[in-house]
């Protein structure tokens, strides 16, 4: 069935009072749990959106898509707030530091992790692999992913 929409991935906010949900055409919607009858919706991304995360402090949404791009939504604005470019294949995960909004990381099936700062608007460190990847967490020390290889890898963030 052509034009067939259907959900790629759901995030928590931290703060528990938002709740974001990407699509396969996209799109984006941000739910305001605590209000129940407003909801967002925004097209970060023209491919798949395959990954989202919140920042630390809940005021922002972090999206990874097959377009190689990551987009920083602010959440009181509704508005893209910042777009990061680097990857070169699909970004299938993207995870803010669990202490610090100003960082977050992203892997890719261009088998590398990287770590970004949104106050530099840059990448700051690459790591490569040798598979592509699919997951990653971030902890206070260590981001530790996951891919086609079927290995977990850990790298030092600090």
């Amino acid at each position: 069935m052509a034009g067939e929409i259907f959900l790629t991935c759901i995030a928590k906010s931290n703060s528990g009072g938002f709740l974001g949900v990407g699509n396969n055409n996209g799109d984006i919607y941000i739910f305001n749990l605590d209000n129940k009858d407003k909801s967002v919706t925004l097209k970060p991304h023209h491919k798949i959106v395959r990954s989202i995360g919140f920042t630390e402090d809940s005021s922002k949404i972090l999206t990874a898509s097959d377009d190689t791009t990551i987009k920083i939504v602010d959440i009181a604005s509704e508005k893209i707030a910042l777009s990061f470019e680097g990857h070169k294949e699909s970004v299938s995960c993207v995870r803010s530091h669990p202490n610090d909004s100003r960082f977050f990381y992203s892997c890719s099936h261009d088998k590398s992790v990287k770590s970004w700062d949104m106050r530099m608007k840059s990448c700051i460190d690459t790591f490569q692999t040798g598979s592509s990847l699919w997951s990653l967490e971030a902890f206070p020390k260590n981001v530790i992913t996951g891919g086609e290889s079927g290995v977990l890898s850990i790298f030092s963030i600090e």
